[in-house]
């Protein structure tokens, strides 16, 4: 876990530093149709770790309680093993997000989101708070299901290192936006 913490320190240090002083017309620029902005990379982010927020917090307090299909489920090392791949930060390869975490479709014209910076700092804030929790519980011997699909079970030892590369690869997303050319200076 203390790994987690790291992570974690890095994500707040570049959310402080590099995506804080961004301006409106930075945070919401897309370089193309059909590809994300830095708010998009973060709101998917925020979306994400939100679904997932409940069941890791009943883990966290002991109060989860495997399903059937959780306890008996052959597939939860396999769906680990291929997610966390899917989601590695290392990897080039795209993946279509399932509905239950895409950005809202109207996404620039809620006024929440106008805020997209504290926010996302307010769901790292708050996953920091759930990994804490975790010192003293087995994580490889709890299993999840997935928010977009309870077919899809996890240990959640590997649904959190899922979430954390997850988090890693999307703020790089990010970052490649603000590299690209006509990005507002």
């Amino acid at each position: 876990m203390s790994n987690y913490g790291k992570i974690l320190d890095l994500i707040e240090k570049q959310t402080r530093e590099v995506f804080s002083p961004l301006t409106y017309a930075q945070i919401f620029w897309k370089p193309r149709e059909g590809a994300w902005s830095v708010g998009e990379c973060l709101s998917h982010i925020i979306i994400t770790n939100e679904l997932y927020f409940p069941v890791l917090e009943n883990a966290a307090r002991g109060t989860h309680r495997e399903s059937l299909w959780e306890r008996v489920s052959p597939f939860s090392r396999m769906f680990g093993k291929q997610f966390i791949g899917i989601v590695d930060p290392e990897s080039d390869k795209k993946h279509k997000s399932p509905r239950a975490f895409m950005p809202d479709k109207n996404f620039f014209e809620t006024a929440v989101d106008k805020n997209i910076i504290r926010r996302f700092k307010e769901n790292i804030i708050r996953l920091r708070k759930i990994l804490k929790e975790f010192k003293t519980v087995n994580t490889a011997g709890i299993k999840i299901s997935s928010p977009a699909s309870s077919l899809i079970t996890f240990k959640l030892r590997d649904a959190l290192e899922m979430i954390l590369k997850h988090n890693i690869r999307h703020l790089n997303q990010a970052l490649r936006v603000m590299d690209e050319h006509g990005f507002p200076r």
